[in-house]
């Protein structure tokens, strides 16, 4: 890394990711030497990297569905696989082949489409996958940064509460249940679990001296809980 001079004009000259580097500042000398030792504290921290951001959209959404493939449940990631091809055959129609030409106002876009077919909550969870994958493409140096970071979820369309069951309905339920099905129902309800999470659940999750019940990814079953993260140990 130096600062040289050609001609009138000073230069910083610089190496990252094995590329060199050269910037012009005209006739300010002054300001070419605190950028280059700039540039050279971020590289020491490893704060600056290489962004390959004219990846296609194509090829980054096929990279994003091997990611949810490896890391999320089998479930999620044929919902996101669905979503994906919608938003693929949307930003095609639109004319947009590389990733680094999505926009929030192209989402806005998307968004009222969207609209006139789904309801809000199916909106706001195409919004989380989008913006989820932008900060992706960030991580995976494909964007500078995530261009959707402000993205507006719908407004609170009132939803309602997620329902639950009544006394007389757990028991009526209970009733019409053989021995085996009443244990699972009963589980189910006092743990608050998935049904999902039951199915997979093994006797190194329980820990009957500390009463409590561990809900941890299972890779050999392609199995993972909601946070797609093990419960660390308590």
């Amino acid at each position: 890394m130096r600062v040289f001079r050609r001609g009138k004009s000073w230069y910083a000259d610089y190496t990252i990711g094995g590329k060199r580097k050269m910037k012009s500042f005209g006739r300010h000398k002054k300001m070419a030497e605190p950028f280059l030792k700039d540039i050279e504290l971020k590289n020491l921290r490893g704060e600056i990297g290489l962004v390959q951001d004219d990846i296609s959209l194509r090829k980054f959404l096929g990279k994003h569905l091997e990611y949810c493939l490896l890391n999320k449940s089998h479930h999620s990631y044929r919902v996101d696989s669905g979503r994906i091809r919608i938003l693929h055959r949307f930003f095609e129609e639109k004319g947009i082949s590389k990733l680094k030409e999505i926009t929030p106002g192209l989402m806005e876009e998307f968004k009222a489409v969207l609209l006139k077919k789904c309801k809000p909550k199916a909106v706001d969870d195409y919004l989380v996958l989008v913006k989820a994958m932008s900060n992706k493409a960030v991580e995976w140096k494909h964007l500078r940064e995530n261009p959707l970071k402000g993205l507006k979820k719908l407004k609170d369309t009132g939803l309602r509460e997620p329902g639950h069951l009544s006394k007389p309905e757990i028991e009526k339920i209970l009733s019409l249940a053989d021995s085996f099905m009443q244990r699972v129902i009963k589980i189910l309800l006092y743990t608050g679990m998935r049904r999902s999470e039951l199915v997979y659940l093994t006797w190194e999750d329980v820990g009957f001296q500390n009463k409590r019940i561990r809900i941890q990814s299972k890779p050999e079953f392609s199995f993972h809980p909601k946070s797609y993260n093990p419960v660390p140990s308590p």
